[in-house]
């Protein structure tokens, strides 16, 4: 289980003019309806549903909260393309936000379960043949405004994954 953040229809076709220039490159396409960018990674406790309720009540925001994407290029693996996001101060403040919330309810959080944040959206697997070769970045800027965040459930399948949303917490 995770919270994460939708892609709104500008952002997504925003990826998809990017991601052209690296269709030779991509071994495989992570589907667009599985396109998100994760804000914290909870892990699966088998009594995660009981939280729901707590989890979904609205985060007070005193700004709009923002992402801005800035290009697509290899990953923190080298074998996946992201879509980068600017690494905001509000992204992380509200990151620490739903983390102190999870405390707060004393949701079972796993040990490992928030390593280094960068902000990213993963839009597929590179080829093998890239392995060794240097691969630019290109250029994919758009800003996005975030109403709410996603509590995905995931669940793997033969396609990757399949993300199914449990609930929303709305930003106010």
């Amino acid at each position: 289980m995770f919270v994460g953040i939708s892609i709104p229809s500008a952002a997504r076709s925003t990826i998809r003019q990017a991601l052209d220039y690296y269709q030779k490159d991509l071994a495989q396409p992570v589907p667009e309806n599985a396109w998100h960018m994760t804000v914290l990674w909870v892990g699966s406790p088998p009594e995660a549903h009981n939280y729901i309720p707590a989890l979904t009540k609205s985060l007070r925001q005193s700004f709009t909260m923002t992402v801005t994407l800035t290009h697509l290029g290899r990953g923190k693996k080298p074998s996946l393309l992201w879509a980068y996001a600017i690494p905001s101060l509000g992204l992380h403040k509200l990151r620490k936000t739903v983390l102190d919330r999870f405390e707060a309810i004393k949701f079972p959080l796993p040990v490992d379960s928030h390593p280094e944040f960068i902000p990213h959206i993963t839009v597929g697997h590179l080829s093998e043949s890239l392995k060794n070769r240097i691969l630019p970045d290109h250029k994919a800027s758009i800003t996005f405004p975030v109403p709410a965040l996603d509590i995905y459930e995931a669940a793997a399948n033969s396609e990757g994954s399949r993300y199914t949303s449990k609930g929303r917490i709305p930003l106010a």
